[in-house]
């Protein structure tokens, strides 16, 4: 550690290395981390050169990282084959509905060893596993298993499938068709797990406190997650690092006070032992995740440079730990949380610096509310603080923030950290000991959660939805702030920042209009938006407990500053196109909702209808009458046009249906055409090609789907008719810009999102 002291620029460079992967396009091979570190050693010597040599250091590590994972990853690439893997169960189970689902990592496939290092972990899921086949934690099972690479949506928004999986080491995904237990194998985590769950059975609150004590927040709905986020308050309901460090201070307290009574010069290290146990064991229970992981190093760092009366300035220990984080996970860094964390301290650290310090006050018993009011006032300073300076943040990746977050965040902080998360841990530890006690202690923390969660329940409606384009306005105002703080002629500042603003800020409302075919895996979604306005062509399908809707059609809304569904189109009612039409009337509020079926507060969506938004015409072909349940041959089909371009919805239209539409508008042409039933060979004739005389061709699509969908043969129709190809499942998110004559079309996976690991699963899935 001694080593580290003076080379805050070596410790920078490292960490720009290992961050600059995320932008890397390919992942060079081990040959160039060889060239790199011989390069290094020569240069060595040179002082001067630190910087330059951390950052060859950092990109040598995620080098030999990125090898390992992908090797790790294409050892388990035998898409669409059954396959026998044997290994260790690494997580806590996950039940959702009729299906199981935990991590495994895999020391043998189909007989062949994997060595240790290059044991690639993953992602299972057992639906309807028999009843004496029990999964928990440490056990030692063979599985039958299909597995498919961590191929996932990419979208503007929403959850990232792939970035999560790298981030967390993860090289696929897979399905256990049977599966023999091999040793039984013993985790007290799992016993106490079991315990806590029945204890909690009955209490209002459960999900909130098994995230507090074991970080699992799968248990959470819907509904919890949609507070939490509104209310700012989701990095509390956790494991976090806030959390470690609580429990740290505790363990600490506990032995400087048993050192107190001990004499002799060896229980010097006693505070520290008993410290490092502590958040040990509360990090245990959350299965050593990412956030407790840099807890961890930060108060073990902390701790020995106290110990030894090592001084380091207080940003060399932020980069020290945040490189000892990189250096245990180098891909960490896609994971949201990381810079959450890490820029909530610098910021913090920034602005202690700069002159919001606690002043000292001097004086007798009189003066301690003037101390205490110099505490709160600080407190409530360094809130306010963060919260501004994460602003940009947060709208660049939730697409806004809460207003009222740091109101709540002032006043639920110090209730968890310093009741909720005691009684949680006097819980856990009285559990082993009395169920009586246990449950007791569980009712107490339930009930100190009930008005965090009350306060956070009136916070729904302070959600602040905000656009990309308020980002740059975000950073503005932020880097205002900041000049104002540091220079002198301050008046002369701000006026240059307030007409710089004024001047360059983009208008919200954009030229032209555009149609966005969502990356939405099997079903559908189209945005058509205009003006800061949107419509929406179905909504994806849905399941217990989520939906498309609610992973990425809400969110990419949002992230354009929606608020409010002009109208809502359903093409058709099967779950892949309608599922998620009861989120998205509630969360988004259409004006109006139109379907070819008939149902309450639903238009007609049937042959003849004709509107007209934003200057662009609606017509709607077919069906030609409502029927009380819509199949694929009643999907509603739409033309969408300007004086220049057309293009033409058809959800999942057949080949009857087809012809049929054809024969009523004999002149039916479109520039564009959404590909009928996700390119199935029951739709697509040759009629409806050579007749619309199309130029591009969309169709949302999965990889891996279980029917072979696009049909080969369908993909060819069109390609013979000169027809452009593009699909979803190798484009992600597809938006297609309009601006008088000019189209432009955007592939989110190829153009906006075109790194290493991506292009990796789209190669392995290519391989089948």
């Amino acid at each position: 550690m001694l080593l580290l002291r003076g080379n805050t620029l070596f410790i920078t460079g490292a960490i720009i290395g290992i961050v600059s992967s995320v932008f890397w396009s390919d992942m060079p091979g081990l040959r160039w981390a060889v060239a790199l570190l011989l390069i290094t050693l020569v240069s060595f010597r040179i002082a001067r050169l630190r910087f330059v040599q951390g950052v060859v250091v950092g990109i040598i590590i995620t080098i030999v990282y990125g090898q390992s994972y992908i090797a790790k990853t294409e050892s388990l690439n035998l898409i669409g084959n059954d396959i026998i893997i044997n290994g260790v169960v690494d997580s806590l189970l996950s039940q959702k509905k009729r299906t199981v689902e935990f991590l495994f990592v895999v020391n043998q496939v189909n007989g062949d060893n994997r060595p240790i290092g290059l044991q690639p972990k993953v992602k299972l899921y057992w639906k309807e596993p028999p009843l004496n086949k029990v999964i928990k934690l440490n056990q030692q099972w063979q599985f039958s298993v299909r597995l498919k690479t961590p191929y996932g949506r990419v979208n503007e928004a929403g959850f990232d499938n792939e970035t999560y999986f790298v981030a967390h080491q993860l090289s696929g995904s897979g399905n256990i068709i049977s599966g023999t237990l091999l040793t039984s194998g013993y985790s007290f985590r799992q016993q106490l797990y079991d315990k806590t769950l029945q204890l909690t059975e009955q209490l209002p609150l459960q999900p909130l406190l098994l995230a507090l004590s074991f970080g699992k927040r799968d248990t959470l709905q819907a509904e919890h997650w949609k507070i939490l986020q509104q209310s700012g308050l989701a990095h509390l309901m956790a494991i976090s690092g806030l959390h470690i460090g609580l429990v740290f201070s505790m363990g600490w307290l506990v032995g400087v006070t048993a050192r107190s009574f001990m004499s002799t010069s060896t229980v010097v290290w006693l505070p520290l032992y008993s410290a490092s146990m502590a958040a040990l064991s509360y990090a245990w229970l959350a299965g050593f995740s990412i956030p407790t992981q840099r807890a961890l190093i930060a108060c073990l760092i902390t701790s020995v440079l106290l110990l030894f009366r090592i001084e380091w300035s207080k940003w060399l220990l932020l980069t020290t730990v945040m490189f000892c984080c990189l250096l245990l996970n180098p891909f960490s860094s896609l994971s949201l949380s990381f810079w959450l964390t890490f820029m909530a301290v610098a910021i913090l650290l920034l602005v202690m610096t700069l002159g919001l310090k606690p002043q000292r006050v001097v004086g007798v018993e009189r003066d301690l509310w003037r101390r205490w009011a110099q505490k709160i006032k600080m407190v409530v300073l360094l809130q306010l603080a963060l919260t501004l300076f994460l602003i940009p943040l947060q709208i660049s990746s939730f697409g806004g923030f809460s207003i009222a977050s740091p109101i709540i965040n002032i006043i639920a902080v110090p209730w968890v950290s310093l009741i909720s998360v005691p009684l949680v841990f006097s819980a856990l530890l009285l559990s082993n000991f009395s169920d009586s006690a246990g449950e007791q202690l569980w009712w107490l923390a339930d009930c100190s959660l009930s008005p965090v969660w009350w306060l956070a329940k009136q916070a729904t409606q302070a959600w602040l939805t905000l656009d990309g384009s308020y980002l740059r306005l975000a950073i503005a105002a932020v880097s205002g702030v900041l000049i104002i703080w540091l220079l002198p002629a301050r008046r002369v500042v701000v006026l240059l920042i307030v007409v710089s603003v004024i001047a360059l800020y983009p208008d919200k409302k954009k030229l032209g209009w555009s149609l966005d075919v969502l990356d939405v895996g099997h079903g559908l979604a189209v945005i058509i938006e205009k003006g800061g306005e949107a419509i929406l062509y179905d909504t994806g399908s849905a399941w217990e407990g989520g939906s498309i809707a609610q992973r990425v059609v809400i969110p990419v809304l949002h992230h354009r500053g929606i608020e409010q569904l002009e109208g809502l189109i359903l093409s058709h009612s099967d779950n892949d196109h309608a599922g998620g039409k009861e989120f998205i009337k509630q969360i988004m509020k259409p004006k109006w909702v139109k379907s070819s079926e008939y149902q309450a507060e639903m238009l007609p969506c049937i042959k003849g209808e004709k509107w007209q938004w934003q200057g662009l015409n609606f017509q709607v072909l077919w069906p030609p009458q409502r029927v009380t349940r819509a199949f694929n041959p009643h999907s509603c089909v739409i033309k969408v046009s300007d004086s220049f371009h057309s293009i033409l919805l058809t959800g999942d239209i057949t080949d009857v249906s087809e012809l049929l539409m054809l024969n009523q508008h004999p002149n039916l042409t479109a520039d564009l055409l959404l590909v009928p039933h996700h390119g199935s060979r029951s739709s697509s004739t040759e009629r409806l090609l050579q007749q619309l005389q199309a130029e591009v061709a969309l169709v949302s699509v999965a990889k891996h789907n279980p029917w072979s969908l696009p049909s080969l043969k369908i993909k060819k129709r069109y390609q013979q008719n000169s027809i452009q190809w593009i699909e979803t499942a190798k484009s992600g998110q597809i938006t297609v810009q309009y601006e008088n004559e000019k189209r432009t079309i955007i592939r989110h996976r190829q153009e906006l999102a075109a790194n290493w690991y991506r292009k990796l699963f789209g190669a392995m899935g290519d391989k089948e």
